[in-house]
């Protein structure tokens, strides 16, 4: 389930290395996953997540976990190493790709390259757009959540309510992206809250001169590249397959 592709055909070209999440076995029963498919220990509690995973569940953590999968593949002759992150792992990649010089290439799908907090408020914002809310549950809403972003920072560091997680991922990814120098593929789906401002980014390799990079939006699919119809996601009508075959090509 974490290749939501048809990746035969990519194994023509390419080995594939997928870095698993600190803490995590690799094989689990169906019984041992929340309802967001999250590994946890009690199947009974939703959020029963292991304590050495919860201290461990930091963007440096990934980051250094990348590097040391990137190590160990870079000692193979004529390795050729190209990342690919979705979502919180287009975040892990960008800081990667940026202090890595053995990546020849990094793609970006399903990413929000200005932090994580913020898609709260987008989603808000988006909601009241749409007349699912009104302006005064909008207005309560965004006090509430900066009292919350409040008490994160005030405890940055407390694991058990995943303040140090918030912090650690809700960065500013920008200058990550603008230290890579190797070629940069950034997709995603228009109907993707998570993603929506990806458009943004060419003017800021602008700003900076750099062209390294293609942006390619896929209209009308969701944060998994299904198709929204309706404002629901049609999970019959999946994309991910000719997203992977167009970054394959791109690399090639």
């Amino acid at each position: 389930m974490n290749l939501p592709f048809n990746y035969q055909n990519f194994l023509t070209d390419f080995d594939v290395a997928v870095v698993s999440m600190p803490h995590t076995p690799l094989i689990v029963s169906k019984e041992q996953l929340n309802d967001q498919f999250c590994y946890v220990t009690d199947s009974a509690d939703q959020h029963s997540f292991d304590p050495d995973f919860m201290r461990a569940n930091t963007l440096r953590t990934y980051v250094d976990r990348t590097h040391e999968v990137i190590k160990d593949i870079g000692k193979r002759s004529g390795s050729k190493i190209h990342v690919i992150g979705h979502s919180q792992g287009a975040k892990v990649a960008a800081v990667v790709a940026s202090e890595n010089d053995l990546v020849k290439s990094v793609s970006f799908l399903g990413f929000n390259p200005f932090g994580r907090f913020d898609e709260m408020i987008r989603r808000k914002r988006n909601q009241l757009g749409a007349g699912k809310i009104t302006a005064e549950e909008y207005s309560k809403a965004l006090k509430e959540l900066y009292t919350q972003w409040k008490t994160i920072h005030e405890n940055p560091e407390n694991i058990e309510s995943g303040h140090h997680n918030w912090v650690s991922f809700s960065i500013d990814y920008t200058p990550y992206l603008l230290k890579i120098e190797s070629p940069i593929f950034i997709g995603f789906g228009t109907e993707d809250i998570i993603a929506e401002n990806c458009d943004l980014l060419p003017l800021k390799f602008i700003e900076a001169g750099k062209d390294n990079y293609t942006l390619k939006a896929y209209p009308k699919l969701d944060h998994n590249f299904f198709e929204v119809i309706d404002g629901r996601s049609n999970h019959e009508k999946g994309h991910w397959t000719e997203v992977i075959h167009d970054i394959t090509s791109w690399i090639k």
